[in-house]
């Protein structure tokens, strides 16, 4: 009875704390603090995507297709930096830039409802993200290049066409005049809907003669069984 009371007692105690510590959300101190965080997490994660995937490509491209002897520097220098972050810590290179990395004047002041400190880690921290991150998409969008046959490139340098006008070269075939970022998704979506709709109506069809082809067949098994009965009643 005394280890029930006890255990009681605590539940109490546990639930008057979990009631203290939830209480601290009525407080509008914390719930802007707390927002500010999330508007901190947000500008660095769109930041250090967004310069991550520019850098990156630009570096998957110096290593792909910088064998040149004027352009061949360019490629050790992103082979160099690809290795250089990708085979180290993301923490090693925070605690770097947290350090040493120098502060734009732009950035010591109060800009998105966070103040000049805060802005100050933003920067470092956006740095740190993008340098380590621009490795990383860099041998994403390297493997993605490397996936296209090598007929494909020849053909476009055969035509005369640099490797440049080959990768940008979207506004010579998509009739806008301009290279829009969702060109890919219009071309690769109706080009799936065509394919849907040709294997859709092929597999109908077949579907189609399948049933036909049973209907027969079940006519032609009763039509024996028939004339089998027909020869067995003579045959009595």
């Amino acid at each position: 009875m005394h280890l029930k009371k006890g255990n009681v007692i605590h539940g109490k105690h546990n639930m008057g704390t979990l009631g203290n510590s939830l209480s601290m959300l009525k407080d509008p101190a914390i719930i802007k603090f707390i927002m500010q965080g999330v508007l901190f997490t947000l500008i660095i994660s769109v930041v250090a995507v967004l310069l991550s995937i520019v850098i990156g490509t630009m570096l998957a491209l110096m290593r792909n297709y910088c064998t040149g002897k004027k352009t061949g520097i360019l490629k050790v220098l992103s082979v160099i930096y690809i290795e250089m972050f990708r085979n180290t810590p993301l923490l090693f290179w925070i605690f770097i830039c947290v350090v040493f990395c120098p502060i734009p004047k732009i950035m010591d002041r109060p800009m998105f409802g966070l103040s000049s400190v805060n802005n100050k880690l933003l920067f470092k921290a956006a740095v740190a993200l993008i340098l380590y991150t621009s490795g990383v998409i860099a041998e994403i969008v390297r493997g993605g290049l490397n996936s296209v046959q090598r007929g494909q490139i020849e053909a476009g340098q055969s035509q005369g066409f640099n490797m440049l006008q080959i990768l940008s070269a979207a506004n010579r075939y998509n009739g806008t005049g301009a290279i829009n970022v969702s060109d890919v998704f219009v071309l690769f979506g109706v080009a799936a809907m065509i394919y849907f709709v040709i294997n859709f109506s092929l597999s109908m069809t077949v579907r189609s003669i399948k049933e036909k082809k049973g209907v027969h067949r079940r006519i032609l098994g009763r039509k024996k069984i028939s004339s089998w009965n027909g020869t067995c009643e003579y045959a009595g």
